[in-house]
This record gives C-alpha cells, sequence and structure tokens, in this order.
C-alpha cells in the first residue's frame, strides 16, 4: 500500500469558500457514474481536511503523501493516517467532528490513481489562510458556484407544455467575446459548473464557439436538441469534443407531434431515427428526453417508441417527465395539457414493466409532476415533506444570465423584476454576486416581507430562508402570482392554499 498512488476522485473538487472549503461533485461531466461517485454532494469541510487531501495529487505514493500532509500540518502521523483511513475508496459516506464543525464527505474521496486521471494541482497555502469557521451561512463568498447561460428564447417549436419564457422571442445580445471573457472569469473565482438553458442551442450561431470554450475550461455542458441533426453538425459536435447528448422526442407519430409541438413536422419519425443513428455512429451517447402530456399520453405509442429506440447505438437511458407547469405558462394553459392522476400512476406501472421486461438496451426513469396532495394535505403531512425537501441554490450558490445581459437568481424566474440582480454587459460575475441587491436573497429579514405573507411571522424563518435549504420560488410565483413573490412556498404547512393550480389532479 505504501508504494500505490492515490488521488482525490476527479469526480469531486474543492473550493476555498473565504470561511469554509467546499466539497462537491465536478462539472466537468455530462453524468456522474453512480457506482465510483456521487453526483449532488455539496458539502462543508473543515480546512485541515482539504489540506490533507491535496498532498493525494495522484504524483505520490501513499508514504510521501502522508509524510507531506504530517510535516505541512506539524500532525503525528497517526493523527493524518487516522483521517486518510476512513476516505481511501470508502464505501459509503464518511464524518468527522473537528472544533464542533461536522464535515461530511461522499464515498470513494481518495482512489487508485489510473493512467486516464489528470494529476490534481491543489495549493495547501489556499486553505491554509482560512482562519474563522461559518458552517451557517448558506450564501457563497467567493461567488456562485453554478451560472447558467439562457442563449436565446426562439425554438423550432412551439411546445405546449415549453417552459421558457417565449413571450420575448429573442435571440442572444450577449456578443460572443463577452461570454468568452464570463467563462474565463467563471474558471478563474471557482465556478463548478456553466452551463447552457435555453431553447434550441442549434439555432445560436456561435453555439459551436461557445462550446468548444466551455470543455477547453472543464465545463461540460448539457446540450439538447428537437431537431434532427445533419451529418455535418454531428460531425462538427465531436469535433469540439461533445461526446454526450440529450435529445428531445415525445412520440414518433408525426400527426402527435403536429399538436404538441405546434408546428408541422414532415417525416419526423424518419428524419430523426435516422439522425439519433449517426449520432450514435459517431461515438456520441445518446439520452433521449420525453415530456407527456393529455396530447401524446398512450401507453400503447410510447412502448413503439421505446421499442423502436432500441435499435439505436450508444442509447443508454430514456427519461419520461410528467409535463408541470412553469412561469411561461398560465393556468389554463397548464390544466389544458397535464395529465390526470391516474394517468401519472399507469405510466410510472408501464415504464417498471418494460425496465422489468429486459425488452430494451437501455433504462427507463420517470419522473412524476407534482400533485394535489403535494400542496394540499394534512399539517403534519406537509411539515414531513416539506422539512425534507431538497435545497434551492438561486442566488445562493447559483445565478442565470439572460439573453439580454441581465442576470436572475434562478432560470425559471426569468425577467421577473422582482428576481434580477445585475447585467454581464457592465459587470462581472463578481460585481453581480456582491452586490446589495444579490447579497438581499441570502441575508432575508422578517421586515423585509409583507404582513400578508406568512413568512412575516413565521417562528421559523431564519432556519427555513438559510439552514433549512430555503424556499422554491419559482413555485411560490406559479402558486400565487407575480405579485406576491414573498408568499411562503406552497409547500410549507403554514402558506395557504395555492390560488392557481399547479398539480395534477
Amino acid at each position: 500500500m505504501i508504494d500505490r498512488k492515490y488521488i482525490l476522485n476527479p469526480y469531486y473538487i474543492m473550493r476555498e469558500d473565504k470561511h469554509r472549503v467546499l466539497f462537491t461533485e465536478s462539472g466537468g461531466y455530462f453524468k456522474i457514474p453512480s457506482e465510483f461517485a456521487e453526483d449532488a454532494i455539496i458539502s462543508m469541510i473543515h480546512p485541515v481536511f482539504a489540506i490533507v487531501l491535496t498532498f493525494f495529487d495522484g504524483r505520490k505514493t501513499y508514504e510521501e503523501s502522508i509524510s507531506g500532509a504530517t510535516e505541512y500540518l506539524k500532525a503525528s502521523r497517526d493523527q493524518v493516517e487516522e483521517i486518510v483511513a476512513k476516505l481511501i475508496e470508502n464505501k459509503g459516506r464518511s464524518g468527522f467532528d473537528m472544533q464542533g464543525y461536522l464535515s461530511e464527505f461522499p464515498k470513494n474521496v481518495l482512489v487508485e490513481y489510473k493512467a486516464e486521471y489528470e494529476f490534481r494541482d491543489y495549493d495547501p497555502e489556499v486553505f491554509a489562510s482560512i482562519e474563522t469557521l461559518d458552517y451557517k451561512t448558506q450564501r457563497l463568498f467567493n461567488g456562485p458556484l453554478d451560472l447558467n447561460i439562457l442563449v436565446n428564447t426562439i425554438c423550432a417549436t412551439d411546445c405546449e407544455y415549453c417552459y421558457v419564457d417565449r413571450r420575448v422571442k429573442q435571440n442572444c445580445k450577449i456578443p460572443i467575446e463577452r461570454f468568452i471573457e464570463l467563462i474565463d472569469e467563471a474558471k478563474a473565482i471557482g465556478v463548478r459548473k456553466v452551463d447552457i438553458a435555453g431553447t434550441e442551442i442549434f439555432l445560436y450561431k456561435h453555439w459551436d464557439v461557445l462550446v468548444k470554450h466551455l470543455l477547453d475550461n472543464g465545463y461540460y455542458p448539457y446540450l439538447s436538441t428537437k431537431l434532427p441533426l445533419a451529418k455535418e453538425r454531428i460531425d462538427r459536435l465531436y469535433e469540439v469534443g461533445i461526446r454526450h447528448l440529450q435529445v428531445s422526442m415525445d412520440s414518433l407519430d408525426s400527426e402527435t407531434i403536429n399538436r404538441l409541438w405546434g408546428v408541422k413536422v414532415e417525416d419526423y419519425m424518419v428524419k430523426m431515427l435516422a439522425s439519433l443513428k449517426m449520432v450514435g455512429e459517431k461515438g456520441i451517447e445518446l439520452q433521449v428526453n420525453t415530456v407527456v402530456t393529455r396530447t401524446n399520453y398512450s401507453i400503447e405509442n410510447l412502448e413503439k417508441m421505446f421499442l423502436e429506440l432500441n435499435n439505436i447505438p450508444m442509447l443508454k437511458e430514456v427519461l419520461v417527465n410528467e409535463a408541470g407547469p412553469s412561469t411561461a405558462k398560465s393556468e389554463k394553459e397548464f390544466k389544458a395539457f397535464r395529465i390526470s392522476l391516474e394517468q401519472s400512476k399507469k405510466m410510472g406501472e408501464f415504464v417498471e414493466e418494460m425496465n422489468k421486461s429486459k425488452k430494451l438496451n437501455y433504462f427507463i426513469g420517470y419522473s412524476d409532476g407534482a400533485h394535489e396532495d403535494d400542496y394540499i394535505n394534512d399539517y403534519s403531512v406537509k411539515k414531513a415533506k416539506f422539512e425534507s425537501r431538497a435545497s434551492c441554490p438561486a442566488g445562493t450558490r447559483s445565478m442565470c444570465v439572460l439573453n439580454d445581459g441581465q442576470v436572475t437568481i434562478c432560470e425559471e424566474l426569468y425577467w421577473h423584476k422582482e428576481f434580477l440582480i445585475g447585467n454581464v454587459l457592465d459587470q462581472s460575475i463578481m460585481d453581480i454576486w456582491n452586490s446589495d441587491r444579490a447579497k438581499n436573497f441570502g441575508n432575508l429579514s422578517q421586515n423585509d416581507f409583507t404582513e400578508d405573507s406568512t413568512c412575516s411571522s413565521c417562528s421559523k424563518f431564519y432556519t427555513c430562508k438559510g439552514v433549512d435549504g430555503g424556499v422554491c420560488w419559482s413555485n411560490i410565483v406559479q402558486a400565487y402570482g407575480d405579485e406576491n413573490w414573498m408568499f411562503a412556498d406552497p409547500a410549507c404547512p403554514n402558506a395557504p392554499e395555492p390560488i392557481y393550480e399547479i398539480y395534477s389532479k
């Protein structure tokens, strides 16, 4: 063992954040293999543990790494080895208590070095400079962890379930040169992910320049398209470095697609299947995303599509999603396309049966939508669900650049004026992040809330908005309207019943 070389798992990164170190997954991969690393970990760790991990860079043997960390920290060998023993190829999560602060780590923190891994070059001095510790403040000090870029609001289709605010249909107003600068700045300040949001990426004229610069800087964008791609475009995707692509397919029936997407699509099935075959043969791994509405809900037709997709090389997964509400669609529009609870249940059962049948060469995942009992239920039931909710990163860990340069805390809120915090056409990422308007979302006071909001008098206000994970601002706006954005999250047990139905029933 002493001659083996270990390295910080390539799927994880560490970032100094003024009063703590962030330990999280890397944004340089399309998908993180679940058997090797965790893909949803954001942990605040003590600088001592980060310092120890810097010595496992892939170049040094175990003995050299232990000796280096021991000498640097002026600690005993036993103390360092006690830490390392719990982090080398650990099968589950590991935790340490130091100075009253809990540092939690995911599985497989340190792994044996392989030739295909890049060396890890962390400077222990960066982490050693941290003096006072703060594990309570949820908003990051040294800039966002994730940055989304909305490149356009134009599209080749007009889907009934569209999640993008296309009331203003426009191409990108940000010069490509400014995008390049933003990516460089993001890299310099330690942004984990820079991803592309929006509608049809291939309708943005500089898509290949943007994607290549992202990849060159260690960011792997999540590209998705509804368009059958020509060979020249597939070749260009491969040339710039893309090895994974998501394709949106909601049906292979042209008449259904015409109604669902709002456009006339000739020979869609033939063109799309031919395109997918070329993508797979090129060596680009495929993931298909299917959104189910009342229009394309048909177990029979979906089964035909899934069986047809079985012939596509490099297809690894099909994700089936129940169409949900969005700030871009009215309640009336959502009610017209949502599927019923009964249909949702049947869809889940169908997906489970398909996976068990072993008929397919790929896996089907299913994500149902919000149901009525998520928002209208017994107090204790809602309370339990709300307390186990996922944390919201809007304004505390992430922000989104809109295609006219304005910046919002969440890509689902678009141009809602209450959530706009700056403009990249005349401000840097850090200028925006450190502005009073941006900081406000990480330091909200009950005095900021109007009396008609239950948040204004809630005894759990500060833990809810802070350490407990915050609220979903998008759900609030959808449930109560733009003007009531200060209301409680509709999932909160103290929230009033939603004004608008944002769930299936």
